[in-house]
């Protein structure tokens, strides 16, 4: 781990208990990066204050709260104690602790199924395996019905429930306490606005940790998408999707030819100056822009959606080495292909831009025509597909970065493949 964590402890505790405890939560976190490297960057924001508490771990928020009784305890009997921080810290990169819910008990519950459908997914053990069994029916449950998992969902299927089902179901999720959870209405006002303290800081780190997921983790990114993707802004989306990656390779530029072979001579396999591994990769490529053209896609939101996607690329510097903007319309097949390389050409292209289609919605033919290409040597940069995401999505993972802009009243029920982003637009 990278000693970025903050460990507290109270004036209270002993010395050499002190060192166990943080041994041992370091050990917890090498143990959580290692299997999942997305979460050194939220572990290492984590305020961790370790004491004597009522409760096993809990969160407001802000710190992570753990009874140092229970750790050593839980470490004694060679129990994993790595879901005491992660439990707590997905609590905090969800927002749960600054939601406001009708039925706070619901509403908690909810959380934890939220929390645990990821944790089991990602394989952090917790209870025996007719336990995890059960849970696993509740995460189907709420996905047949819903179609998503995401908090909303969750709580929507737990108020359907009587009262003794649900407590049932909490003796399965339940692991931390949230009586530290921000109650309904309790918020404050600073300089005229209201406000809710580390929420803010927490979106900015679900945002981060919702960029650095790739394919696999498909519960975590539609779970992380409701807080990063839907609250923040579509342009900081798209940059971040941009963002150019160094490519391995020799990059002659960058070292003294001449000392370089002056060092091989002289000492055999030695340079005297090693050469740099990576550069910047500068050969073109294409962000591909696909909209849907089925019936429920009106004009102004499309050229409002094109306009932003322009800026962004114009801002990331792509015409520096010759990348363009393609936009591809399609409903159930695809019916036009443009590119742009300039703001000329795509000040031209919107003046008498129009949606062609308006029949059924199915988004295979753009990426069936894409990985044909990539097949064939061409780059592709990556795929931005608009669309209200009712339709027919690809079961292959393309070569390809893929990431689906959602509006429409549907958007957050829709559940988007595993290996593309999900950003949901107002």
């Amino acid at each position: 781990m990278n000693g970025r964590n903050r460990f507290s402890f109270s004036e209270s505790a002993d010395e050499s208990a002190a060192s166990l405890v943080g041994e041992i939560l370091r050990s917890a976190q090498n143990g959580i990066c290692a299997s999942h490297g997305f979460f050194s960057y939220p572990l290492g924001k984590l305020d961790i204050r370790v004491g004597e508490y009522p409760y096993p771990v809990a969160t407001d928020g802000t710190s992570l709260f753990a009874d140092e009784e229970n750790l050593v305890s839980l470490f004694s009997r060679g129990e994993d104690v790595s879901l005491l921080l992660l439990h707590p810290l997905l609590h905090c990169l969800f927002l749960h602790p600054f939601r406001e819910a009708e039925d706070r008990e619901i509403f908690s519950l909810a959380a934890d199924v939220c929390v645990f459908c990821a944790t089991d997914e990602m394989g952090f053990p917790y209870g025996d395996y007719r336990e995890k069994e059960k849970r696993k029916a509740v995460y189907k449950a709420i996905i047949d019905r819903y179609d998503v998992m995401n908090d909303r969902s969750a709580e929507k299927y737990l108020s359907l429930l009587e009262e003794g089902e649900r407590k049932a179901l909490a003796s399965l999720f339940t692991l931390c306490d949230h009586s530290l959870w921000k109650k309904t209405g309790e918020k404050k006002k600073e300089a005229g606005k209201e406000v809710c303290d580390g929420e803010e800081f927490w979106m900015r780190i679900a945002l981060q940790t919702f960029s650095a997921l790739g394919g696999e983790e498909g519960t975590l990114k539609e779970l992380l998408s409701v807080c990063a993707g839907k609250r923040m802004n579509y342009l900081t989306f798209l940059r971040r999707f941009l963002k150019r990656k160094e490519r391995k390779g020799l990059s002659a530029d960058e070292f003294d030819l001449n000392y370089y072979v002056f060092g091989l001579s002289l000492y055999g396999n030695l340079p005297l100056i090693e050469n740099t591994e990576t550069k910047d990769d500068k050969r073109a490529e294409d962000l591909v822009v696909a909209i849907d053209t089925s019936g429920s896609t009106k004009g102004k939101p499309v050229r409002v959606f094109l306009e932003e996607t322009r800026s962004v690329v114009e801002q990331t510097g792509a015409e520096e080495f010759g990348s363009g903007l393609r936009i591809i319309q399609c409903d159930d097949r695809v019916r036009s292909d443009t590119t742009v390389r300039t703001r000329r050409q795509f000040d031209g292209l919107m003046e008498s831009f129009t949606l062609v289609g308006g029949g059924g919605t199915d988004f295979r033919p753009v990426f069936d025509l894409l990985e044909k290409e990539a097949r064939a040597g061409k780059r592709i940069r990556g795929l931005v597909y608009f669309t209200d995401g009712v339709g027919v999505f690809p079961k292959r993972v393309p070569p390809f970065p893929t990431a689906f802009v959602l509006f429409g009243k549907q958007k957050d029920r829709i559940a988007v493949p595993k290996f593309a982003y999900k950003l949901s637009l107002e």
